[in-house]
């Protein structure tokens, strides 16, 4: 359940964010102490529009926010295109099949940049392209002792060279179906 603060909640969180008193802020906007501290109280009525504009100005916020109407502090002042969304990516979330709000809050969250990491790195195959790159100096120092010291095939050394050796199979999901998709239903599985 979203609880929304209210204009007075706003006005005073906003004050007290910057560590202002009512009179730092009535030398900062030309809004007498007595008026904004109403504003604050949970019996204000009425605030002017004049008040909620320079409000508004002085925090650095939309009239919207102030009034509750719009979860966004920040006037919408970027161009869509700076956002390197796609086309259909804005239809998306525009047309509200998806929760906004909720898709906010996993952007906000702690982990969600390393979420973002583990999927790129298995939707780029990075993960089996490390693998890869390793098999070919494991491969390489293998053949290297084989060239230098000829080993016994039963060798304990050249044993643990070839375990060594990680094959594709051991790292990912495989889809019994053949769709072409893990376990997980994406892509790379085969």
């Amino acid at each position: 359940m979203e609880i929304r603060l209210t204009f007075q909640e706003r006005l005073k969180d906003l004050r007290t964010e910057r560590g202002m008193t009512l009179s730092d802020l009535e030398s900062a906007t030309g809004i007498s102490r007595s008026s904004l501290g109403k504003y604050e109280s949970d019996e204000c009525k009425e605030v002017s529009h004049a008040s909620i504009v320079t409000l508004a100005k002085y925090y650095g916020v939309t009239s919207d926010y102030l009034l509750g109407l719009s979860e966004n502090k920040n006037p919408a002042n970027a161009d869509l295109s700076d956002l390197h969304l796609q086309d259909d990516v804005v239809e998306i979330i525009k047309s509200g099949k998806l929760n906004n709000r909720l898709l906010c809050e996993l952007i906000r969250h702690e982990g969600f940049r390393r979420f973002l990491t583990d999927a790129e790195i298995y939707v780029d195959g990075l993960a089996e392209m490390q693998i890869r790159n390793l098999n070919i100096g494991v491969d390489a120092a293998r053949m290297q002792i084989e060239d230098r010291f000829n080993p016994d095939k039963e060798e304990l050394y050249r044993r643990a060279l070839e375990a060594a050796h990680r094959r594709r199979a051991l790292f990912r999901r495989d889809d019994s179906r053949g769709s072409g998709r893990d376990s997980h239903g994406y892509p790379g599985g085969a």
